[in-house]
């Protein structure tokens, strides 16, 4: 048993030392062209698969530059190194180009289209670009070493007629993906989350950011880039990952001066308890606790379960108790269906109910103005749905990419009778009745929300943040405890937390960032919205903005967090004295 165990070892070593092997290739072009040295001086290393691939890659640039008879003349492997040999012969105008073998159901794939023709000469860009989506749609369809040329090749006066000569080579399929490193993953996970079915055939574009889509997952650090080895006609991926802390507690305290109790200085306070990657299979668990100003709390608990049973499908829960001041109480559910892609995009249906009930009804103002006063008892289900897409390329400290997040729902609105508004009797021609005889107790309503966030590099460690995130709620009879409330550093830097109340809003953000070290970066930033509250009276408008700086410093402990912001409003000038500072620390374990 243990001769059988160490000739299983020994073979899977060689196979693998085999799989990696990495060649230098060195082209040669016969006649000489001083346009391709730059393609001389550019070959890197790679494996057998990048060498076919960039084999075709030269053969097309080839045809881009017209040397339509262009061919891979002799190709020698002396040790590590492979010596190859391209024939690009004379530049020709191309006439016509037929499909040759390529399958009839290829011949409509995008781009493809665009090469042939009879009536007119044939830009090479365009046959660059149609050859090249046919090259991408075999390596996508289970044929990685594919390999498209042109022969057939006649030429007359007016140019050269050809056909594309398509060689699939042998149909690969996928085997299980396997990892290296010290993450803490389950395998199932790992498969589900980078979209690749055992048995399936061959995609590469499955694998063309699976790095880039690993690390948008906190805990998984990548260590190198990923291979792919190939045996007989199976594909086996293999990521090399290690574990990082990323199950955090933080906390964050900030200091607002509050108008309302003649600007003296008013304690916020922020905490977070965040566990993620539960029993290395990617359920996360988070629970938050906020306190903001005029004595309001916010507990809030959040669950995800992805892959549920092994599948595509992914369950999402959330959970909120709020106190806004003393006015009233907030009770808030949200579960989520979601059908997941590659990586951490998704589509899901939603349910959303919210159930807010009065503390102090305004009595006085019912009997005074005749109608509900602006906060009342609601009951809402929302019924909705939403996508989830990213190309960050790290999820801390993003680089480049997008992320973009939207949701639209809509559902009944249940206007509850608070008992202390019914008892008040209002006489009208000499009529006594109560004031929801004539309010319309149930309704429609809508709601929407989104968030785009697009980071460019711009130079060496500096990176361009610019966010647009927007929502809207509409209802014939809204209420001010139904509406947004925006403000404080994870809406509106520069205003009190939760302070802006809103059925309406968009909100821009532009961020410059210099990431000094891969977690730690200075910033400054500026940031403005714009409203409406149309719930007051008269309905009101306002374009608030803030300008800011701040900073986030690893240390071997976590990320210390340091901001300074300031804001104006309701047409005021900036003021130094109504800045807000908040300051965190987030403790990885």
């Amino acid at each position: 048993m243990k001769r059988y165990s160490l000739i299983c070892i020994l073979f899977f070593l060689a196979f693998f030392a085999e799989a990696q092997l990495l060649y230098t290739q060195i082209y040669r072009f016969e006649p000489k062209n001083a346009a391709f040295e730059k393609l001389l001086a550019s070959q890197t290393k790679g494996d057998s698969l990048f060498i076919e691939r960039n084999k075709n890659e030269i053969l097309l640039k080839c045809y881009q530059a017209s040397y339509l008879s262009a061919a891979i003349n002799s190709q020698i492997w002396q040790n590590d190194t492979v010596y190859i040999s391209v024939r690009t012969g004379p530049a020709f105008e191309l006439k016509e180009l037929r499909m040759g073998n390529v399958p009839l159901e290829w011949q409509s794939i995008p781009g493809l289209h665009l090469v042939a023709g009879k009536s007119k000469l044939i830009n090479p860009k365009q046959l660059f670009v149609g050859l090249n989506q046919l090259l991408i749609h075999a390596e996508n369809n289970g044929f990685p070493f594919a390999t498209v040329t042109l022969d057939s090749l006649d030429a007359d006066s007016n140019g050269i007629y050809a056909a594309i000569n398509l060689k699939k080579s042998q149909l690969v399929f996928f085997d299980s993906i396997d990892f290296g490193g010290t993450a803490n993953i389950q395998k199932n996970f790992l498969q589900n989350y980078a979209n690749i079915k055992p048995g399936a055939p061959y995609q590469e574009e499955l694998l063309k950011n699976l790095d880039a889509r690993l690390s948008e997952l906190s805990y998984i650090q990548v260590a190198q880039p990923l291979g792919v080895y190939f045996y007989g006609n199976k594909a086996k991926p293999y990521v090399y990952i290690n574990k990082r802390k990323a199950s955090s507690f933080d906390g964050v305290i900030g200091f607002a001066p509050n108008s309302s109790i003649n600007n003296k200085l008013v304690l916020t306070g922020d905490l977070n308890l965040k566990l993620v990657n539960l029993l290395g299979s990617g359920k996360n668990f988070e629970l938050a606790y906020r306190g903001f100003l005029n004595n309001s709390q916010d507990l809030q608990l959040k669950i995800n379960w992805p892959y549920f049973l092994n599948s595509k499908l992914g369950i999402d829960y959330a959970f909120k108790l709020m106190k806004f001041d003393t006015t009233w109480l907030e009770l808030y559910n949200d579960i989520g269906l979601q059908y997941r892609f590659t990586g951490n995009n998704y589509i899901k249906i939603y349910l959303q109910s919210q159930t807010v009930h009065v503390l102090a009804a305004d009595t006085h103002f019912v009997a005074e103005n005749r109608k509900l006063p602006s906060v009342n008892d609601v009951k809402n289900n929302i019924y909705g749905i939403a996508i989830r897409k990213s190309t960050l390329d790290y999820f801390l400290n993003p680089q480049k990419g997008f992320l973009i997040e939207l949701e639209a729902g809509a559902g009944t609105k249940q206007i509850v009778k608070n008992a202390s508004i019914s008892d008040v009797a209002i006489t009208s021609n000499g009529k006594t009745y109560a004031i929801y005889d004539s309010v319309k107790l149930s309704s429609l309503q809508y709601k929407c929300q989104g968030n785009l966030m697009l980071f460019t590099k711009l130079a060496s460690h500096f990176v361009l943040l610019t966010q647009a995130k927007g929502a809207i709620i509409a209802n014939e009879n809204l209420f001010l405890n139904e509406l947004f409330r925006i403000g404080g550093l994870k809406t509106l830097k520069g205003f009190d937390e939760q302070s802006i109340f809103a059925n309406k809003f968009i909100i821009a953000n532009l961020e410059m960032r210099y990431l000094f070290q891969q977690n730690s970066s200075f910033l400054v930033f500026w940031n403005g919205a714009y409203y409406k509250n149309e719930v007051h009276s008269p309905q009101f408008t306002d374009k608030p903005w803030g300008i800011g700086a701040g900073m986030n410093i690893e240390t071997g402990a976590g990320i210390f967090s340091l901001y300074y912001a300031m804001g104006t409003q309701k047409g005021n000038t900036l003021e130094i004295q109504s800045a807000k500072i908040h300051f965190g620390f987030v403790s990885f374990f």
